[in-house]
């Protein structure tokens, strides 16, 4: 990757599971892709290092903003109910 585009920040995670907390019994759904719970790990560690790196969020339009909003509310209360229903 890097001889094609030295500036690009590239991570190979298959290593790091551990980090990011992910349980290979319980977050993937085939042995190889992340069910919903790793997929929530997973984005909100992704959200971490980006901000760790020093990459922020850009400026959005009110119109992006309120969709983005929406569409975040909508992945917390699916977070949220399906959490509630494995306990």
């Amino acid at each position: 990757m890097t001889g094609i585009a030295p500036e690009a920040d590239f991570e190979l995670l298959a290593d790091s599971f551990d980090e990011i907390g992910l349980d290979i019994s319980r977050d993937l759904y085939d042995g190889g892709h992340l069910n919903f719970y790793g997929a929530c790990k997973f984005s909100e560690w992704t959200g971490k290092m980006l901000l760790d790196k020093g990459y922020s969020p850009r400026e959005q339009t009110k119109e992006n903003a309120a969709a983005w909003d929406d569409g975040a509310q909508y992945w917390l209360n699916l977070r949220d109910n399906a959490q509630s229903a494995a306990s």
